[in-house]
């Protein structure tokens, strides 16, 4: 989820870039939050992150880095496509969250899942707004 939260943020960057959708650019502060969020939950449990990148656009996980790349071509393609491909990573983002929440007992991890998918619900209604 570490990795999944990053690449909403970092496919976001390249989009605003790209369009300069204000949609994006309000977004993108608020999936740093869920990066964030989830950093500490890691740093909690006491689990080394420190091998994941840092830098935008880059993946340890080489499924993610083929999600990015793809995504962020096709949201290059117009800002149509970008305002549908944030509508997939947070549909995807929904889906995952919520399958992570089942995963675990832990309450505070829990917590933070739960405002990961209010955060994603908004997010959802965001982009469907701009797709209108």
């Amino acid at each position: 989820m570490l990795e999944e939260e990053k690449l909403a943020r970092d496919v976001y960057i390249a989009l605003f870039d790209a369009w300069g959708l204000q949609v994006f650019d309000n977004i993108i502060d608020s999936e740093q939050q869920h990066y964030d969020a989830m950093l500490d939950q890691a740093d909690r449990l006491g689990l080394d992150v420190s091998y994941l990148p840092t830098a935008t656009g880059a993946f340890y996980d080489p499924e993610l880095q083929a999600l990015y790349d793809r995504l962020t071509a096709e949201g290059l393609a117009s800002e149509q496509a970008a305002i549908d491909v944030g509508i997939y990573i947070e549909e995807k983002d929904l889906v995952d969250i919520a399958e992570a929440a089942d995963n675990t007992d832990d309450e505070a991890l829990d917590r933070t899942y739960a405002n990961l998918l209010a955060g994603s619900e908004n997010h959802l209604a965001a982009f469907l707004r701009q797709a209108d």
